[in-house]
């Protein structure tokens, strides 16, 4: 259902001519993944801290006060996106790709690139980065020499890690 969404939106930002659509779009879009995945990433350390507090608690037979480590954070708590908070901004930045499908507009490696950083998140993150990516690519596929020129070098290596297949027969 996400998905569908997803092609709607790109769809719209297609067919509409106000640029501030587009732009609005974008920076809702790239702002929202680059905070939630920062946060998501903030909730999983936070989460391995309290581990190894909970273990060197643990590990040291509970300590003379009672635990001390464990502790010391019990009123924090760090809350982790969820999954679908997480993938919505993905889904949108998936749309404004699948709006230029056969073009390079000079916004778009900026959001390929952060696409392609998503790429590490579990399923259906992952899935639908790789689908996207492979998306571009195939869409792309003619003037991949043209397209190559609109990116950094950065950007392109992440995109090409990403969208070109491995060779298992080197």
């Amino acid at each position: 259902m996400r998905e569908l969404a997803a092609a709607t939106l790109a769809g719209l930002v297609r067919a509409t001519e106000d640029d501030s659509f587009l732009h609005h779009v974008r920076r809702v879009s790239l702002d929202k993944a680059t905070t939630l995945q920062a946060s998501a990433k903030r909730a999983r350390q936070h989460k391995r801290q309290q581990a190894r507090a909970v273990a060197a608690g643990n590990g040291n037979g509970g300590g003379v006060d009672g635990g001390g480590a464990t502790d010391c954070n019990a009123g924090s708590s760090v809350a982790e996106p969820t999954l679908a908070q997480r993938h919505g901004p993905i889904l949108g930045l998936v749309a404004l790709v699948q709006s230029s499908p056969y073009s390079v507009p000079a916004w778009l490696p900026e959001v390929v690139s952060r696409l392609a950083g998503a790429a590490s998140e579990p399923p259906p993150i992952r899935d639908t980065v790789t689908k996207a990516l492979a998306e571009f690519k195939k869409t792309h596929h003619d003037t991949w020499a043209a397209t190559r020129e609109a990116f950094s070098e950065q950007q392109w290596e992440m995109l090409t890690d990403l969208a070109v297949s491995p060779s298992y027969f080197v």
